[in-house]
């Protein structure tokens, strides 16, 4: 198995990706999903308390996974928390740890190395597996993955001492299995730190990796865990959305948008951005891949 991460290593801070990705989310209000944002700002309020905790948010693709987490990651900047990002691609499944390092990159090597420091050099070297930039000279190879769970959740248990810290993994449904691995690991054993690990997942995705499905299992047991299923938005959260996009006509075209979305975001809003006619083509696109999951019968 590959151990080490694969992508281009750099000693730059790059503080500025989670607050792109913050802002690519949008600065319209959230609509509806209140419950749910209630739960995420209780976990975040105890993460900053130093009660530490693992949610994992699925849903249909274009159901507001995404938005959800942008919307907690926004309000964990209020805090003064460090919000980190690490993103998974469906390209990039063979690389094993990418959205750690992506996230832990973020921090930059200046502001790395000294916690490293602290952890000590077994716990470095394992580091050095993950971010070669620490040991730009050593000969850095994999071996058992035990050793580098446990530097990386040490290294983040440090890191989270000055600070509360969110740390986001989005798209786990195309993650390698020893990035749900690690996820598991680190799950067990944030109840006591000021950290909160944020995953988002396609649940139709999830059923043909068994991996991740056995991951989020294991996680399910663990202290502060918090899991949240988004359902469609109701009629009237759906005709709020359609006036909150300014649309002309909003009570009729309310109607007609929720009579063929069924309440799901991602189609409201594609519906409203084409205009007028049959439904659009980034909706078609997504019934297309949909369908070419399933088998001929």
């Amino acid at each position: 198995e590959v151990l080490r991460a694969g992508v281009p290593a750099s000693a730059e801070h790059d503080d500025g990706q989670a607050a792109a990705w913050i802002q690519s989310m949008g600065t319209s209000r959230l609509i509806g999903r209140a419950t749910e944002r209630a739960r995420l700002r209780e976990a975040l309020e105890a993460a900053v308390q130093g009660r530490g905790g693992v949610v994992v948010i699925t849903g249909e693709a274009g159901m507001g996974k995404s938005r959800l987490a942008g919307d907690l990651a926004e309000d964990a900047t209020r805090c003064r928390a460090r919000v980190l990002l690490g993103q998974c691609h469906e390209t990039d499944q063979i690389v094993a740890f990418s959205p750690w390092a992506e996230a832990l990159r973020q921090l930059g090597i200046r502001a790395i190395a000294p916690l490293c420091e602290a952890l000590g050099p077994a716990r470095r070297r394992e580091l050095a597996r993950l971010l070669p930039e620490l040991a730009p000279d050593a000969v850095v190879s994999g071996g058992e993955p035990l050793p580098l769970f446990d530097a990386v959740t040490a290294f983040l248990e440090q890191l989270s001492r000055p600070e509360p810290v969110v740390l986001v993994l989005e798209d786990v449904h195309w993650a390698d299995e020893m990035t749900v691995r690690l996820l598991a690991f680190l799950g067990r054993r944030v109840a006591r730190w000021r950290l909160l690990v944020v995953a988002t997942a396609r649940h139709e995705d999830l059923d043909d990796v068994p991996f991740i499905r056995r991951a989020l299992d294991t996680l399910a047991t663990a202290p502060q865990y918090l899991a949240l299923d988004l359902p469609p938005l109701s009629r009237e959260e759906t005709a709020t959305l359609v006036r909150a996009l300014g649309s002309a006509g909003a009570a009729e075209l309310g109607e007609r948008v929720w009579s063929l979305s069924e309440g799901h975001p991602f189609t409201v809003v594609e519906m409203l951005r084409a205009g007028p006619g049959g439904l659009p083509r980034r909706v078609r696109e997504a019934v297309a891949l949909r369908l070419d999951r399933l088998g001929s019968r």
